[in-house]
């Protein structure tokens, strides 16, 4: 296998690099000077192309590589990659589907949830000392709020299906977010973008937060990352994520059985440590079992909510339920124990 030479178009996870270093003869696009230099010395022995959702293969590179077989996408979406000559020279094309859904899925509750309890603001609060001086001020209430979601796919439905858990109404629309529909959210709008970060007018959506015509963001893609407009640093109603989660650490992501951020680390963007590395994988939530003392009403309500993120669900209380789906436990140390 060591005659097949890879293309890799940019820089992903190093375990990805390794692996096709260790089966394939790798070439890298960008420790070429030019591509006048890079087609010279590998355009007739290039059999394969691994690309991203930031460099995949164009026209250009494909008619220039007449033995290429395949084009393999490291991320689920394929805008990247023109599909038309792939179809016309018969190259395959594949991508990752299903791999992430449930987990980007969690992402974006996460960070829906965070923009509207405040959930990193409230972690300040509490860290800086200020609950002594005062209680923090209220925030909304997310369970009943009406949800939109631009292109209802497998990620789009997984966000749906854990929504209408919340009591969420849900409404599915095409369009690109621009200003109009911007100033459509309003001042009590929250925007959560965990696709693409060209599905949105990134210059319209900054001066909105800041002039205040939208209530707040949650944000995990941009623009032209690792780069985030530093307006948003200092707004308490945006949550910042670095997108590893979807494109840059994938196989390292399942191979080590970790692939969730964790919402308290939102100062890892707004300090600027992005530019400098990837943050650290962190845990899964969805399919995590799901323990609650007491199913009373709140309880209940909890349980609803984790079932939509594929929990399975234990319980302690003082006599047994009528909730088979849910496994009880009569003391607390075999709770504690088991769940």
């Amino acid at each position: 296998m060591d005659s097949i030479t890879v293309l890799m178009t940019s820089p992903m996870s190093d375990y990805l690099e390794n692996q096709l270093k260790d089966r394939f003869n790798l070439v890298k696009l960008w420790t070429y000077s030019s591509k006048t230099d890079f087609f010279k010395h590998n355009s007739h022995s290039i059999r394969a192309i691994v690309g991203n959702t930031k460099i995949g293969a164009d026209a250009e590179l494909i008619d220039s590589l007449p033995e290429l077989e395949i084009v393999s996408s490291y991320s689920v979406g394929l805008d990247k990659i023109d599909l038309r000559k792939c179809q016309e020279k018969g190259i395959r094309v594949t991508n990752t589907p299903d791999v992430l859904t449930d987990d980007v899925a969690d992402v974006a509750m996460g960070l829906m949830l965070a923009v509207v309890r405040r959930v990193c603001e409230c972690d300040r609060f509490v860290r800086r000392g200020l609950w002594p001086k005062g209680d923090f001020r209220l925030t909304n209430k997310f369970s009943g709020m009406q949800v939109g979601i631009v292109g209802l796919g497998r990620i789009g439905s997984a966000i749906a299906k854990r929504a209408e858990a919340f009591g969420c109404p849900i409404k599915e629309t095409h369009h690109i977010v621009n200003r109009e529909v911007i100033d459509a959210l309003g001042p009590e709008g929250i925007l959560i973008n965990i696709g693409r970060g060209s599905h949105i007018d990134e210059p319209e959506l900054v001066s909105a937060l800041l002039e205040g015509r939208l209530g707040g963001a949650g944000l995990d893609v941009f623009e032209n990352e690792p780069e985030v407009p530093e307006q948003l640093f200092g707004l308490e109603n945006v949550v910042l994520m670095p997108h590893f989660d979807i494109i840059k650490k994938i196989v390292l992501a399942y191979n080590e059985g970790f692939d969730k951020i964790d919402l308290v680390k939102c100062s890892f963007v707004r300090t600027g440590a992005w530019k400098k590395g990837d943050f650290k994988l962190t845990t899964k939530f969805c399919g995590q079992s799901v323990g609650i003392v007491g199913l009373c009403w709140i309880g209940l309500a909890i349980a609803k909510r984790a079932e939509a993120f594929g929990c399975p669900i234990s319980y302690c209380s003082r006599a047994e339920e009528q909730y088979p789906n849910y496994k009880y436990h009569s003391t607390i140390f075999d709770f504690a124990s088991n769940c």
